[in-house]
């Protein structure tokens, strides 16, 4: 399962390489400058790729301990090609990267700015040997399908253009975030990429590698140059890259005035277009001034025949004024009208706003009380809840007391408190009523308020309807009177022309009578002409102001339409957000209630953590102070033994002195009674000091603790010896001759295979995680025996011997007093009086949920809850407390069903709990299947029963998969 989510979210990290790649296209084709470090998405490509390169990498390291990452891949597979090495060399040439890591990043960024990122890594994908021996199965390069999909994905890099800066960047801790332009620094060569651009990536990939097939052992052509040529080659390289960087400069800047010659080519062409529309548009004017000039004409005879136009002219003067002063007064009316409009409206929007603004309060009281009948309707249902949890209790307390009469006074007195106890719970229940009632009532006074005032709104609503179809029909009537009047205006116009036509007809017949007097009357007219000319004109600009002014009117009628449309789009918004805000006020308190859930859980859990650890301290400061204890006791055993060995070592010493014999003194061989020749050489016994041939003395051993083996004879080598080695601090000993552990001593066969075997036997409960009372014997036991061991091997005289047999008999005792201290519990599950029995499996307890269950035990009596467990690395959790009284509470292991009761294992020995007072937890982990019974022990109770209630809970160990890896 975690292979599969792994591959998902592989193929998801490629998709989202490709989409990164998409983005950088897209990014340089819209800008059409080079992608810079300020890109979100080049910063998304480089975590995505290197992501890919370190995914299911093998782990290596070098000879002072560093991890070896993906730029020793890329070393590995480039570092001997020719051609593509160039990256190789120049980002070990920068001093500041001082891991893996941020070599391989500039690598990275080196292969972008030179656009053969894709080249690269496919030579390196082409090299299968070193591929496979840097990844795992895993790894998308080891796929082929993967990796053409990430190969074709880069290669649409290779027409985008980077601009990235080699230094300056601490690429051992993270990628850049922002940019250092390159380009703009042309003085420094800091920050420039130096090594040649991709002009030979493609023409040398496949060349390359068939040379790197042809001669994969070749020794690398530049190792043969000294220093001095190689430092001029790099510094010649350096120049030709700068100048390759200017050249490439100068390109950018003769194509950047060659646009900027384009540019001004068609500026000039746009002046001369404009020129000649210039001139056409002068032509056009000239033939426009003589044609005005003859309309001028024109206008002047015309004017010399209207001299007849005073009197029509005097009474269109006076039609003008009237009509100018009845639209003024119009004007007045309409402008207080529209006044009066606008102040209703504000009124309206005013009342409006401050009723939306008591709904809100009084929906707000509303959720209020509700919450505070919610909250009593809760406390109800916990007092009917506790009620019948009384009555419960007082059923219970009545059946025991016709069980038990010696405790029929205290279940009196208990079944008085009970009762006491119902007594205010129906006080409180009778006065959280009467609240409800109280908080019924004000909600039923405050949804008729709402009620009232969703009315009151309503009939403004409708006020502001009526008053905007009144101002709707009166714009209508001012619309409908203007036009009249426009009529009107026409009509005189028209009269007007009607009466000079008249006049012109009445001049030609009387030209030859009133010449004279046509001339002097045809002065006066054209005066009175000018002068109602400008009234014309002044009534016309009046007119058009007045027309203006309409237009003005008629927008404030739309704006204040459109202004009540949108308060009444605002009104309908705050509805909506209003129950929207409502619908998450009750998801937030269904959230708060969850979350004062989950915080309760994990401070249950946090506790029980604590309690854990410090027992755990506890316990781990015990055994820290009786191993301190015991230390200190072997020091002293060893100085004992050390100051033993060299009294013994003396004593050996002057005795093999004394004892020593002359070759002369002996003729034959004292063992096989050889007789000693130039064949059969004399050989003394470095031990006894006695004369043997060369087969009979034919055995070595060491004689003083740091020496060497030494010749010594057959019985020398049978007797039992003392050897301390001093390189053992804790003073056991051992033989370096491979001889068994433990050496002969003067005591019996069957006391020495006793101390063996309880010596170097290992804890029967070692598969287990609590420390128990038999774990704690059978150490010091151990420790005792080790220590009667080194004295046993201390002398060889009949002191020892004593000691070695009293240390054995007081580990015998230790051991009879531990298995009557194990027997306990066995003897309780053998003769004891049973009460319940309560079977469960995993599948059980993991049932259990937080529900809590209960379980009876008389007095004198015991319960059990065998939980039978197949599988291993669970961890059994139980929490327990008791009623009325203490518990006394163990826990045993049997293998299977048939197992004898004597062969099962206590993993916590019987231990009396103060659970009527507090809480009990504990917990075991599971190492071998079977069955782990749970005892709660009441037999040292001979007139009180009790009632246990638990909780069991199984947990399973969390495997870590490596699939929340970023």
């Amino acid at each position: 399962m975690a292979a599969a989510s792994g591959e998902t979210q592989l193929q998801r990290i490629i998709r989202d390489l490709q989409d990164a790649v998409a983005e950088l296209s897209k990014e340089f084709k819209e800008g059409g400058e080079p992608i810079t470090d300020d890109s979100v998405n080049l910063q998304k490509f480089s975590y995505k790729l290197e992501y890919l390169l370190q995914f299911d990498q093998k782990e290596k390291s070098t000879l002072l301990g560093n991890r070896k990452d993906y730029w020793d891949y890329f070393c590995d597979c480039l570092a001997k090609v020719k051609g593509a090495n160039d990256g190789i060399r120049f980002v070990k040439s920068i001093t500041e990267l001082r891991t893996s890591l941020g070599k391989g990043r500039a690598f990275l960024r080196y292969s972008l700015v030179h656009q053969r990122l894709a080249d690269t890594l496919q030579q390196c994908l082409m090299n299968t040997k070193v591929t496979s021996d840097w990844y795992y199965a895993r790894s998308p390069f080891l796929n082929s399908k993967m990796s053409s999909d990430i190969v074709g994905q880069l290669y649409e890099l290779t027409d985008v253009q980077f601009d990235l800066a080699a230094r300056g960047y601490d690429l051992d801790a993270a990628w850049p975030a922002f940019a250092r332009r390159t380009l703009s620094s042309l003085g420094s060569s800091a920050y420039l990429w130096k090594p040649p651009s991709r002009s030979s990536s493609m023409s040398s990939l496949v060349s390359n590698y068939l040379q790197a097939q042809e001669f994969p052992s070749s020794p690398d052509a530049n190792s043969t140059l000294n220093a001095e040529h190689l430092e001029g080659f790099e510094e010649m390289r350096v120049e030709l890259d700068q100048a390759e960087l200017r050249q490439r400069e100068l390109q950018d800047r003769i194509h950047q005035l060659e646009m900027e010659n384009q540019e001004l080519q068609a500026a000039v062409s746009l002046q001369k277009e404009q020129v000649q529309v210039e001139k056409k548009k002068s032509s056009n004017y000239s033939e426009e001034n003589s044609r005005l000039t003859k309309m001028i004409t024109h206008l002047q005879k015309q004017c010399e025949v209207s001299h007849s136009t005073q009197s029509t002219a005097h009474d269109l003067q006076k039609c003008l004024q009237s009509l100018e002063l009845n639209a003024v007064e119009q004007q007045k009316e309409y402008s207080t009208k529209l006044e009066q409009l606008v102040t209703g409206k504000e009124d309206c929007a005013s009342k409006l706003q401050v009723l939306s603004q008591e709904l809100e309060a009084s929906r707000a009281l509303i959720a209020v009380k509700d919450l505070c009948i919610d909250e009593l309707k809760a406390k109800l249902s916990s007092t009917e809840q506790k009620n019948l949890n009384l009555l419960a209790k007082v059923d219970t307390a009545l059946e025991e007391k016709g069980q038990q009469a010696t405790t029929h006074c205290d279940s009196a007195l208990q079944v008085g408190a009970l009762l006491e106890k119902l007594q205010e719970v129906e006080k409180e229940r009778a006065d959280v009523q009467r609240l409800s009632d109280e908080h019924a009532a004000q909600l039923r006074a405050a949804r008729e308020e709402l009620q009232l005032k969703e009315e009151a709104q309503k009939e403004l609503e409708s006020r502001f309807h009526r008053l905007t179809a009144d101002s709707k029909e009166e714009s209508e009537k001012v619309l409908g009177s203007l036009e009249t009047r426009a009529k009107e205006m026409e009509a005189l116009q028209k009269a007007l022309t009607l009466k000079g036509k008249e006049v012109a007809e009445l001049q030609t017949q009387a030209v030859s009578e009133e010449c004279g007097s046509v001339r002097e009357q045809l002065e006066e007219q054209q005066r009175q002409q000018r002068a109602a000319e400008e009234e014309i004109a002044e009534l016309q600009a009046a007119n058009t102001r007045l027309s203006r002014k309409l237009d003005e009117a008629r927008e404030q009628l739309s704006e204040s339409e459109s202004a009540r449309l949108q308060q009444e789009e605002e009104v309908a918004a705050l509805r909506d957000l209003l129950e929207r805000i409502q619908k998450e006020a009750d998801e937030a308190k269904e959230k708060a209630l969850d979350y004062s859930e989950k915080l309760s859980k994990v401070a249950a859990d946090k506790d029980s953590s604590d309690q854990k650890l410090l027992a755990e301290l506890d316990d781990l400061t015990r055994t820290k102070q009786f191993l301190e204890e015991r230390l200190i006791e072997l020091i002293r055993d060893k100085d004992a033994l050390w100051q033993k060995s060299d009294a013994l070592e003396f004593q050996q010493k002057l005795s093999a002195e004394q004892r020593w014999q002359g070759d002369t003194e002996v003729n034959h061989c004292l063992d096989c009674q050889k007789e000693f020749s130039w064949m059969v050489r004399r050989h003394h016994c470095r031990m006894c000091g006695r004369i043997f041939c060369y087969y009979c003395c034919n055995n070595y051993m060491v004689t003083k603790p740091g020496g060497k083996k030494e010749r010594c004879c057959r019985a020398c080598f049978s007797k039992p010896r003392v050897l301390v080695d001093s390189a053992d601090d804790s003073g056991s000993s051992a033989n370096q001759e491979g001889s068994p552990a433990s050496l002969e001593s003067p005591v019996s066969p069957s006391e020495r295979t006793l101390v063996g075997s309880e010596a170097y036997k290992p804890p029967d409960d070692a598969a287990f995680d609590i420390i128990t009372d038999e774990e704690l014997c059978q150490v010091q036991e151990s420790d005792s025996l080790h220590s009667d061991s080194q004295m046993e091997r201390d002398s060889l005289d009949q002191s020892v011997t004593d000691l070695n047999s009293t240390c054995n008999s007081s580990a015998l005792d230790e051991s009879e007093e531990w298995q009557m201290a194990q027997d306990a519990e066995i003897c309780l599950l053998k003769s004891g009086e049973i009460m319940t029995k309560l079977p469960l499996t995993v599948e059980e307890i993991l049932n259990f949920e937080d529900s809590n269950r209960e379980l009876f035990i008389k007095s004198s009596t015991y319960s059990i809850i065998p939980i039978t467990v197949a599988e291993m690395g669970l961890t059994i959790s139980w929490i327990f407390s008791s009623d009325p009284k203490s518990i006394s509470f163990s826990v045993v292991y049997q293998e299977a069903e048939d197992t004898p009761l004597d062969q099962c294992k206590v993993l916590i020995p019987m231990t009396r709990c103060n659970s009527h007072k507090e809480t009990i937890r504990g917990q075991v982990k599971v190492r071998n299947p079977g069955i782990y019974t749970l005892i709660f022990d009441n037999t040292f109770s001979r007139f009180i029963s009790k009632r246990v209630l638990y909780h069991l809970a199984i947990e399973r160990p969390v495997i870590y998969d490596g699939s929340d890896f970023p």
